[in-house]
């Protein structure tokens, strides 16, 4: 199959389940779709960052061999809405290596900061954030920092977010504040 085709080809819930199935837990597949993210032009980049948020919540251990290649092209200048908004959804499933929690929670704070970005990408920062707080409880002192301020002018969707991932975050500042 010819994935960059198949992207072009169709742009449905359908095409994306197809194309997930195909990738599976495939290197070789989901290697070939990083690959077409990073190439362009805008529209092929859109297709693959929706198909990477797909494949990253069916197959998330796909995602380490590039996570810092993506997390690079994230802090690209005009980067489209799509790329963003999917690297920030796959960050919620995919599990993130000691070596790329810093630079994730990073891009995941900026997006949070930015209110010119859809709810969206903002949503899926949160909870990408938030299970990084979980692997390193110190830094979820630093997100509350960041997300509460935000929140008596912030859109219906991440206020109901952080509705969810506060208490969370409290709990891991509580446990990191006795602990240290």
């Amino acid at each position: 199959m010819n994935l960059q085709d198949e992207l072009l080809r169709e742009h449905s819930r359908q095409q994306y389940q197809r194309l997930t199935a195909y990738i599976g837990a495939d290197e070789t597949r989901f290697a070939e779709l990083v690959r077409l993210l990073f190439a362009g032009p805008k529209r092929l980049t859109q297709m693959a960052a929706g198909l990477l948020g797909h494949c990253a919540e069916a197959a998330p251990e796909l995602l380490s061999a590039h996570l810092g290649a993506l997390l690079h092209f994230c802090q690209q200048p005009n980067l489209p809405d799509a790329v963003l908004r999917n690297t920030m959804r796959a960050l919620q499933f995919a599990p993130v290596p000691p070596e790329r929690q810093a630079q994730a929670f990073d891009v995941c704070l900026r997006v949070l900061g930015n209110q010119a970005l859809p709810v969206a990408t903002q949503t899926f920062a949160l909870s990408a954030a938030t299970r990084l707080c979980e692997q390193q409880p110190g830094l979820a002192q630093e997100l509350l920092l960041a997300i509460e301020p935000l929140l008596p002018q912030a859109r219906a969707a991440l206020r109901s977010r952080a509705q969810k991932e506060l208490p969370k975050l409290r709990r891991l500042r509580l446990a990191y504040s006795v602990v240290s």
